[in-house]
C-alpha cells in the first residue's frame, strides 16, 4: 500500500492556470503494519512524517482551515468514529459515539462544520454537524450510497461520490444539501473527489485507464484530464 504516498505529485500537478502547489503539508493514509497510520508529507522537502501509531485503524484526515487540528475516522475504541487530533496526532478528541460506520470526514472551510459518510440511517449518506460533534444534519437522502464529502474552498459547495444513478460518478451539491450537479458521467468508477485551493479543480480517482489512477476535473467547463499517476488523492493545503 506504499503507493497512497504518490499521491502528492499526482496533486501537485496543477491547481488552475499556470499555478502548481508544491509546498504545504499532505495528510495521507498507509497501512503500514498490522493498522492504518496517518503520516503528514512536507510538500516542499519530501519529509514524511507519521502522526498517529498503533491505537487501531485511523483514516481519512482532513486538516482544519488553520492546520492546528485533523479530524480522522478511527477504530481505536472500537466501531468507526470521527475524532479531533492535534496536528501532531498527540491529543485526540472523540467526536461522534454511536453503533454506525461514520467516516471520510472533511472541515468547512471556516472550521465550524464537518461533513462525513454515515449508514447510521440504514443507508449510506452524508451529513454534516457542527466542529465539536453536535448538531448532526442530514444532507443526501436516496437509496444509492454517497461518499467522499469535499467542501468547496469558499464554502457554498460540496463534492461527492454517489452510485444513485446505478454507476460511481462525482457530484457537487449545495452546503444544505439542495441543488445537486452531476459532474462526471463515465461507465467507469469515479470516486475520492478534492478540490484545489483555488477551486477551479476537482482531483478525483478512477478506473477508467484500468487501474485506479488520478484525474483532474475543470469544474466550470467538465474536461477531465488525465494524470497517469496511480493512486488516490486526500487533502492538501498551501503554506
Amino acid at each position: 500500500m506504499r503507493y497512497l504516498i504518490f499521491i502528492l505529485v499526482a496533486v501537485g500537478l496543477s491547481c488552475g492556470g499556470n499555478n502548481t502547489l508544491t509546498s504545504g503539508h499532505l495528510l495521507v493514509s498507509n497501512q503500514e503494519t498490522d493498522h492504518w497510520e496517518i503520516f503528514s508529507v512536507n510538500l516542499e522537502s519530501s519529509l514524511v512524517a507519521q502522526v498517529t501509531n498503533g491505537l487501531g485503524d485511523d483514516k481519512d484526515p482532513n486538516w482544519s482551515p488553520d492546520g492546528k487540528f485533523m479530524v480522522v475516522a478511527s477504530t481505536r475504541l472500537g466501531d468507526l468514529e470521527l475524532f479531533l487530533l492535534d496536528s501532531d496526532g498527540a491529543e485526540a478528541r472523540q467526536l461522534t459515539d454511536n453503533d454506525y460506520t461514520d467516516k471520510q470526514p472533511a472541515f468547512s472551510p471556516d472550521g465550524n462544520h464537518i461533513a462525513f459518510q454515515s449508514d447510521r440511517t440504514g443507508d449510506v449518506e452524508i451529513f454534516a454537524m457542527n466542529s465539536d460533534g453536535t448538531q448532526v444534519n442530514q444532507l443526501t437522502n436516496n437509496p444509492g450510497e454517497d461518499w467522499n464529502p469535499s467542501w468547496s474552498p469558499d464554502g457554498k459547495s460540496i463534492a461527492f461520490a454517489s452510485n444513485r444513478s446505478g454507476n460511481w460518478d462525482i457530484y457537487a451539491m449545495s452546503s444544505d444539501g439542495t441543488q445537486v450537479d452531476q459532474l462526471t458521467n463515465n461507465p467507469a468508477t469515479d470516486l475520492e473527489p478534492v478540490w484545489s485551493p483555488d477551486s477551479t479543480q476537482l482531483a478525483f480517482t478512477s478506473n477508467r485507464d484500468g487501474q485506479l489512477e488520478v484525474f483532474l476535473l475543470s469544474v466550470s467547463g467538465g474536461t477531465v484530464t488525465a494524470t497517469a499517476q496511480a493512486g488516490i488523492p486526500s487533502d492538501w493545503r498551501l503554506g
